[in-house]
């Protein structure tokens, strides 16, 4: 096994046993499939909001098939200095899930907002609002906040 089948194997062998420890592997899991597919910094990933993700669905006319593309804004970061100017680090759906960035994505916000309760009735910001939503952070602690 290569050396990312073995960090996989690791997370989930260690990240079942409490919620705190499933919700750090599922997020370290999210960083670490995204850094390495979406060629991205991991403070990138560490600082994100949620609106500097982008999904797009791509029709290959030429393969006749549906492409999900992920792409993540990167607005300030090592390479990226403060001139405005930004970049942009992208990664599609991968057929081993395993290695999927994208369902790593998926999967964390999921479990983020399960177990956070912050898309419950009440709680949930209006997506039509920009400033009800653009501050909120892509990765957090996954705590419930009251």
């Amino acid at each position: 096994a290569n050396s990312l089948e073995k960090i996989e194997e690791s997370f989930w062998q260690e990240g079942y046993k409490t919620h705190r420890s499933a919700f750090a592997t599922i997020r370290h899991r999210c960083v670490l499939l995204n850094c390495y597919s979406g060629v991205l910094r991991h403070e990138i990933v560490y600082n994100g909001k949620l609106n500097d993700l982008l999904c797009i669905n791509h029709h290959d006319q030429r393969a006749n098939n549906e492409q999900f593309i992920q792409v993540m804004q990167m607005g300030v970061g090592k390479t990226v200095k403060e001139s405005g100017k930004k970049q942009y680090g992208r990664s599609m759906r991968y057929k081993d899930v395993r290695k999927c960035s994208v369902g790593a994505t998926g999967l964390y916000l999921l479990y983020r907002f399960q177990k956070s309760g912050e898309m419950e009735e009440g709680r949930r910001p209006d997506f039509t609002n920009n400033c009800s939503w653009f501050d909120i952070e892509l990765l957090t602690a996954g705590k419930k906040n009251g």
